[in-house]
């Protein structure tokens, strides 16, 4: 079953959003050992013991609140109320995603982090020269609206934390106050340019559980 993408959508509550498996910020539910003598209980990720997460498992979550910081840093104004509120919440996401990581792991999460991050921002730079070169904000945040529809179309535990949730909701809320026409103008450019960002992303060999839509495929999108 292929995604429906819808362009500038809100990430709502029914898409799974931190209710099932592990979610950075929320209480998960995990099972200790002789739990079967004990019965199920719900604990704090904080008092579970460290052992070591998949690399991939905390980076390919990571991307986002990384990606959307670096997004929120040049949408907002230094001035506007929002603005430090949103940063600190994907400050803190990161955050969480990396203490997943015992120490010998986390300068190949960060790298790798920052080096996923790179390669969409890479994959849609305008290398016009001129006013409208650069990352325009609006289509940024129309591409990452579409690969976090995407991602959470397809996971099959919670993907996204209910604190990224509200922060990207509200980035999504104020560009749409003030470009919304903009933003409905861009989605055929969107489309496309996520088409370009799957496809690198797959050649780096991440986000293979995701089914990306790949140029040339008359069903994509």
């Amino acid at each position: 079953m292929s995604a429906v993408l819808k362009y500038g959508t809100p990430l709502a509550s029914d898409m799974r959003v931190a209710t099932v498996g592990l979610a950075a910020n929320d209480v998960g539910l995990f099972v200790p050992p002789k739990t079967l003598r004990r019965g199920f209980h719900e604990i704090s990720r904080d008092v579970v013991p460290r052992r070591k997460f998949d690399l991939w498992f905390a980076v390919e979550r990571a991307v986002f609140p990384c990606l959307f910081h670096m997004i929120a840093m040049g949408m907002f104004e230094e001035d506007e109320p929002e603005r430090r509120d949103i940063l600190k919440a994907f400050e803190d996401d990161m955050e969480e995603w990396a203490k997943l990581m015992l120490p010998s792991q986390f300068h190949d999460f960060r790298r790798e982090m920052l080096s996923l991050v790179h390669l969409i921002t890479g994959t849609l730079i305008d290398k016009q020269i001129g006013q409208n070169g650069g990352w325009p904000t609006v289509r940024l945040m129309m591409v990452g609206s579409g690969l976090v529809q995407l991602c959470d179309h397809y996971a099959c535990e919670a993907f996204f934390t209910t604190r990224f949730e509200l922060s990207f909701n509200a980035m999504l809320s104020a560009l749409h106050f003030v470009a919304g026409d903009e933003m409905a103008s861009s989605e055929v450019f969107a489309t496309k340019a996520l088409r370009r960002v799957c496809s690198a992303l797959k050649q780096r060999g991440r986000f293979g559980w995701v089914l990306f839509p790949v140029s040339g495929d008359p069903d994509a999108c």
